[in-house]
């Protein structure tokens, strides 16, 4: 099936645009025992990455005021 590889996709459905990943799941003598299916629309991703993008943008503002205020001699 996967022959012992991931494959990442990029598919557009019913529900619109998602992207899936396929991985395989070894047992201790590195056979192939099963397999993991994970699928997230993009729409899902876009709104992570927006929320995450916010936060990083306030917390870097926080960190440089404070910077600011306690490191420069004023």
């Amino acid at each position: 099936m996967l022959q012992g590889k991931t494959i990442i996709s990029v598919r557009k459905g019913g529900i619109g645009v998602s992207l899936s990943g396929k991985a395989p799941i070894f047992d201790a003598r590195n056979q192939v025992i099963g397999i993991v299916l994970v699928r997230y629309l993009t729409y899902y991703i876009a709104n992570i990455n927006v929320s995450l993008l916010w936060q990083a943008s306030l917390y870097g503002t926080g960190a440089f005021i404070a910077a600011v205020y306690f490191f420069v001699d004023v």
